[in-house]
């Protein structure tokens, strides 16, 4: 095909992407029609001088994004487009469980569908932790077959990661994964240095934390950052405003699985009950996320901590989501609404054969007064 032996290689820049790139912008732009069948992937590697596991690895994206479509026995073909994204498919499991913000998600996902007109095929798996390591065979089908054109997966565990990224549909998922560009999350270095940068402002010298997240950056398999930087931010920052840390006053988790089975609003109370109990104590304090406010709020109280007299806090808050919190605190608040417009971007860029990259959605402040 003569379309396909004008792509220069150039040896300064990722040759996949390139790959990528060109045969993407072909098809989307009409060169290549729907139903054309493209030549083998060793004649490719041949016309542009590469090797075979690279052009293989250049095209399985553009499968993917349901822009080409893998036949056994008959070849790789352009396929046809379709002009309208009518249905998404959802696999949540944030909902499973009463998960407040689970709830508050899936609800702004089916809003922000309808709202463009989109039906939403939601699939709750009903497989144990262990089991949903392995491809769920009837999700799998429904892709490919097209009974949902597009992909929005949410709260997904590790082991989820590795055979839901490579569904045959376009995919957006929340939380950061290494080499899946079509990725949303909260930005929480962002949320580290905001917390830091307003306690500083209202004076503090110190700074504890209390969040259910590890130090493990990157648990077996290195597919996810779980924290997306956090930590490094939040060492930084604090280095950087003069503020002291200890490791007393960071009231984590030991290890990934240590919150199975527990209740962050439990967490959360009982850190902060423990950090309460040190004879040396931080003046201001980060509590992440609302679950484990909830918790030390009431904590707090329970001790007759008075804030901000003995104690300043910022608080994560959603948006959508009601904290009681009955003394003078500032929140730094995420949009479960913003995240599911994100999400459907990433799924509509891909529909059309754009280019995703990662969204990093910021948090805002706000003061919370008391009378």
């Amino acid at each position: 095909m003569e379309e396909l032996s004008r792509l220069q290689i150039q040896r300064l820049r990722g040759i996949e992407v390139q790959v990528q790139d060109y045969i993407r912008e072909l098809i989307t732009s009409g060169q290549i029609k729907s139903e054309t069948r493209l030549p083998p992937t060793e004649q490719l590697a041949g016309l542009w001088g590469v090797g075979t596991m690279t052009v293989q690895k250049a095209l399985t994206p553009l499968v993917k994004e349901g822009l080409l479509i893998r036949r056994p026995k008959s070849g790789t073909f352009v396929r046809k487009r379709e002009e309208r994204l009518t249905c998404v498919g959802i696999y949540d499991v944030t909902a499973v469980g009463g998960s407040l913000y689970g709830l508050a998600l899936h609800a702004a996902l089916k809003e922000e569908l309808m709202q463009t007109g989109i039906e939403a095929d939601v699939w709750i798996d009903p497989r144990s932790h262990e089991q949903s390591a392995e491809p769920w065979a009837p999700f799998l089908k429904a892709a490919t077959n097209r009974e949902f054109q597009a992909l929005i997966a949410v709260g997904i565990a590790t082991p989820r990661w590795r055979w839901l990224s490579k569904m045959p549909v376009p995919a957006a998922f929340q939380g950061f994964v290494a080499n899946i560009p079509s990725c949303v999350d909260f930005d929480m270095p962002q949320f580290a240095e905001l917390g830091l940068r307003e306690l500083a402002k209202q004076g503090c010298q110190s700074v504890g934390l209390i969040a259910p997240l590890t130090t493990d950056i990157m648990p077996p398999g290195g597919l996810h950052d779980l924290h997306g930087g956090f930590f490094e931010r939040f060492i930084k920052v604090s280095q950087e405003l003069g503020l002291t840390i200890k490791n007393p006053w960071m009231r984590l988790l030991p290890h990934a699985g240590a919150m199975r089975g527990h209740s962050q609003e439990k967490f959360g109370y009982e850190q902060f009950l423990e950090l309460w109990r040190l004879k040396e104590r931080p003046d201001g304090l980060i509590v992440y996320p609302d679950t484990a406010a909830r918790g030390a709020i009431l904590a707090a109280r329970e001790r007759q901590v008075r804030v901000p007299g003995d104690l300043k806090v910022v608080l994560h808050k959603n948006e959508s989501i009601e904290l009681l919190c009955p003394m003078p605190a500032t929140l730094a608040i995420s949009s479960e609404r913003k995240m599911a417009k994100a999400l459907m971007a990433q799924v509509q860029k891909q529909f059309r054969g754009e280019r995703c990259e990662p969204i990093s959605l910021p948090f805002r402040l706000m003061a919370l007064e008391t009378a």
